[in-house]
């Protein structure tokens, strides 16, 4: 990766590890996001949920990416392009390439993109997931636990007399 970096002149820089604060003053002051992905080194592989492409998203970048795996669900209608040519041919280098160029050429367009990936990233956090979890424990917690016999049978199992006479009372 140096060697081709050193290749691509000035117009590449290696940044190295970043802390989240960094990575994310990185993705506020880039103008696109593009993730050619799979790798040649890993051709099968196809992500899953693509936590980048979230936090892209979360920074209002648009993205320019492949359209495997998970990545069709994770980014926003509007949010970005998603190649769906094979991988590696040259359909696809000029359809990422031109997708790229119109979010650096078009203001509006990235603009739009941006503002689609912002509104989609406001309901990535984990709070609704919390709930909707919370509810399906504690249904499944009251399910398992409403006949008083089997609770009772559960509790005296485990040596715990008190609470099952309390069940069976």
């Amino acid at each position: 990766c140096d060697a081709l970096a050193r290749g691509l002149g000035r117009n590449v820089e290696k940044l190295g590890s970043l802390t989240k604060l960094q990575l994310y003053t990185v993705y506020h002051s880039a103008g696109l996001y593009a993730y050619p992905v799979p790798s040649r080194i890993a051709p099968d592989f196809d992500e899953i949920s693509c936590i980048s492409i979230a936090e892209a998203q979360a920074c209002g970048l648009p993205v320019v990416s492949s359209a495997r795996g998970a990545l069709p669900e994770t980014l926003a209608p509007g949010a970005g392009t998603l190649i769906s040519e094979t991988v590696y041919s040259a359909a696809y280098a000029d359809a990422f390439t031109e997708a790229c160029l119109r979010y650096m050429r078009e203001l509006g367009a990235r603009r739009q993109a941006g503002e689609a990936g912002l509104a989609r990233a406001a309901g990535l956090g984990w709070d609704a997931l919390a709930r909707l979890w919370s509810e399906l424990f504690e249904r499944e917690i009251r399910a398992h636990s409403s006949n008083l016999a089997t609770l009772a049978n559960h509790f005296w199992r485990r040596s715990d007399i008190y609470a099952a006479k309390e069940c069976l009372r």
